[in-house]
């Protein structure tokens, strides 16, 4: 059995996100990345990007600071999209 490669693993953990609305496409706020191979949990400005805007060690620790990245004027998320038209 073949052992994905490091760049293989990272792609295919999952990222939790923040999202402004229910439906597809919304926009996302803040993004976890969850810690694994050595690496800390890491909060993201985007869904699908390398670069971190934090790390921290525990999901509790990592919640708290995503939480800190929130826009000020962001409310619960709202039923449907971030498509205007639809």
């Amino acid at each position: 059995m073949r052992t994905p490669s490091g760049a293989a693993r990272q792609r295919s953990r999952p990222t939790s996100a923040f999202l402004a609305h229910t439906g597809q496409p919304s926009d996302v706020k803040v993004a976890i990345a969850p810690a694994h191979g050595g690496l800390p949990y890491r909060v993201r400005k985007f869904l699908h990007a390398d670069e971190s805007t934090g790390e921290a060690a525990t999901a509790e620790q990592t919640v708290a600071l995503a939480v800190t990245q929130f826009p000020a004027d962001l409310g619960p998320a709202t039923a449907g999209t971030a498509d205007p038209d639809g």
